[in-house]
């Protein structure tokens, strides 16, 4: 439940974001959110990766 709250949200800021700054600030904003989730889950999966080596 909590997964679709965020969806939404993201939705609603993503078309709040274009109807504000128009489609090039939208889409900069869009692609630093994308890039970011990205980096994130690189991140956490270098630390899982890391934790299963330690443990072995």
């Amino acid at each position: 439940m909590f997964t679709f709250l965020l969806i939404v949200l993201a939705t609603f800021l993503g078309w709040l974001l274009l109807v504000i700054g128009g489609p090039y600030f939208g889409a900069v904003v869009a692609f630093g959110i994308i890039a970011g989730c990205l980096f994130r889950g690189v991140y956490l999966l270098n630390l899982l990766v890391n934790e299963l080596v330690d443990n072995k």
